[in-house]
């Protein structure tokens, strides 16, 4: 999980390298568990996110680790069904998280499953620096400082954002069986992401 090679930082910030992980095995960041929404899995030389209850997200949490300013950067393809991304700032319930979808969508959500009232789409847009369908693969990241934050598709900003709400947590990844935020209608029964290649550096 903690190897002392630094693959490089393409976002313009300066860090220390905190995580490289491949997510190749059991050994690996991402800690594996399941219920009844879906799984957390090491299978086949990569990490898989699966959900299986339609219009439910599926998060999977790295344990242990409590970020504030951050770069966090993954690898990720679409598998089946709609949107994949990758969650930071959680305690959950309460979680950012920054999801692609295989239509072009992307979205920015402040999302607190117990309180409706929280929960906010930040950012809502479609994006050409992002690989669309089944099998496309990209790399999704997010540079957090403070209250601002950057998105990056393939290592391309397509977007910033401000808020407040949550100030430091873990970070992980997500599968979301819709693809239009706030309803049902473009939903799936299973969505499956499978994610390689997570890179963390902490900042000041």
């Amino acid at each position: 999980m903690y190897l002392p090679h630094d693959p490089g930082n393409p976002y313009q910030v300066a860090g220390q390298l905190l995580i490289n992980d491949a997510l190749t095995s059991d050994a690996s960041a991402i800690v594996q568990h399941s219920n009844t929404e879906g799984t957390c899995l090491y299978k086949d030389g990569a990490f898989h996110n699966r959900v299986i209850r339609k219009t439910y997200i599926k998060p999977c949490m790295l344990d242990g680790i409590i970020l504030h300013n951050f770069v966090y950067e993954v690898q990720m393809q679409f598998l089946q069904g709609n949107c994949g991304g990758i969650l930071f700032r959680s305690n959950f319930p309460l979680m950012y998280y920054f999801l692609v979808c295989t239509n072009g969508q992307y979205r920015l959500v402040r999302y607190d499953r117990d309180n409706v009232a929280n929960r906010k789409i930040l950012l809502v847009q479609t994006t050409s620096a992002l690989h669309t369908g089944l099998k496309a693969i990209n790399t999704l990241a997010v540079v957090a400082q403070d209250s601002h934050f950057e998105l990056f598709i393939n290592t391309l900003k397509i977007a910033q954002a401000q808020d407040t709400a949550y100030a430091e947590g873990q970070i992980g990844t997500l599968a979301h069986t819709c693809s239009i935020a706030r309803t049902d209608y473009d939903c799936v029964d299973t969505t499956e992401v499978r994610f390689t290649n997570l890179h963390v550096w902490k900042l000041p």
